[in-house]
């Protein structure tokens, strides 16, 4: 299956909007943070601020004893399924809530529906190894026990993975491609956006034929627009949005992939990646951008450099090459490696993301190496939401 994001031709118009080249973290991978956001405070009197002292006070002690859950729940796939991580109080961290699954099995990706009890999922190949012929979305219960599988009442074969609900919860954005047979890749054409309504009617495909391959789409708040990356999801394209017809589309200037919308709907995060040099070393900048609706103000808010020399030391190995001696692994790194897959808090203050930073070529696998991580817009701090030898992805925040 086929990246769902990737460098392309979007690099070099965020050349103005890189910081300084020069900063970042000493190692094989260096990452830099923007400056800080400011809101200037309004004065007080003195008679609100010590109430105000006085009730933090108070308020940290409840904190420290509830670590009542805020901020709905980020979901993201692990090794076991797609885990449920209710984010807490600031005296604690982390708390792990239940797996979905689906039919029983480890979910391939996953979307719990806005409202009701149940998620729209997917799964690649679980039974019948790879290459996959067959993948259909299924609504699921949260327990993973499959309530109806909704490609098939599509009349729809072949191979769907991505869905996502609409914001409303009515209908079911998902990717979609009729494998080539005996090819190791059967995807590799590319996939094709489709819509279908929450029980599976009236499916049709989405995007128009001017773009042979897209990546997973993502609403607008209001559910009139989808944001997609397209024009070749492994070897570089473009972000546009359009509406659900597929017939006004607009291109994104300075959005990469990975593309969200903030939940005002005002802004975008997403994926970058740019070449470039860093203490006489070619290599590529991962970067974590962030945009408005229209793809104006572009901002580097977290980037991580990466040396080619190095990247090629480790991979492929020889293991790769006997099982995949076809696959592009270079690209699949400068794809896991850096901030990916972007997804916005409730109340739009907070960014969790995909990274392995910092990332060492000579460590574990690529892939083991890469963690949930947390960006605060208001502080501009980050933190690492987990760290294990596990491959996550497929993050959902609601």
């Amino acid at each position: 299956m086929k990246s769902d994001s990737d460098s392309g031709g979007f690099g070099e118009l965020l050349d103005a909007a890189a910081p300084d080249m020069n900063e970042g973290w000493e190692g094989r991978a260096r990452e830099a943070v923007s400056g800080a956001r400011t809101r200037r405070p309004r004065p007080l009197t003195i008679g609100v601020v010590v109430a105000g002292i006085l009730f933090l006070a108070a308020a940290g002690v409840v904190a420290c004893v509830l670590a009542l859950p805020i901020e709905g729940t980020l979901y993201f796939r692990g090794s076991e399924g797609m885990l449920g991580t209710g984010l807490l109080g600031p005296f604690s961290r982390v708390l792990t809530g239940q797996e979905m699954r689906c039919e029983g099995l480890p979910s391939h990706d996953a979307d719990p529906h806005p409202t009701d009890d149940v998620v729209a999922c997917s799964f690649m190949a679980a039974q019948g190894g790879w290459p996959p012929v067959e993948s259909p979305i299924y609504l699921a219960d949260m327990d993973g026990s499959a309530i109806a599988d909704l490609t098939e009442r599509a009349g729809l074969g072949g191979v769907n993975c991505f869905p996502r609900w609409s914001p409303d919860g009515t209908m079911i954005a998902f990717l979609h491609c009729d494998p080539e047979p005996g090819s190791r890749y059967p995807c590799w054409t590319g996939f094709q956006l489709w819509l279908m309504n929450a029980d599976g009617s009236e499916a049709h495909l989405a995007t128009p034929p001017e773009f042979p391959d897209v990546g997973p789409a993502h609403w607008s708040p209001d559910g009139s627009r989808l944001l997609l990356y397209v024009g070749g999801t492994t070897t570089g394209g473009q972000a546009i949005t359009m509406d659900l017809w597929g017939t006004d589309v607009r291109q994104l200037p300075n959005v990469g992939s990975d593309g969200a919308y903030s939940p005002d709907g005002t802004m975008i995060a997403s994926r970058g990646v740019a070449g470039g040099e860093l203490d006489g070393e070619a290599g590529f900048w991962a970067q974590l951008l962030l945009a408005n609706a229209d793809g104006s103000d572009p901002e580097v808010l977290v980037q991580q450099f990466v040396v080619w020399a190095e990247v090629e030391d480790c991979y492929p190995t020889a293991d790769q090459l006997r099982t995949d001696p076809g696959f592009d692994w270079l690209k699949d790194v400068s794809h896991r490696v850096g901030p990916r897959q972007p997804a916005w808090s409730p109340n739009g203050d907070k960014i969790a993301f995909l990274a392995a930073m910092p990332f060492d070529p000579y460590g574990p696998h690529y892939r083991l190496q890469e963690d949930v991580w947390l960006y605060d817009l208001q502080t501009d701090e980050m933190t690492k939401i987990t760290d294990d030898d596990v491959s996550q992805h497929s993050l959902v925040w609601k």
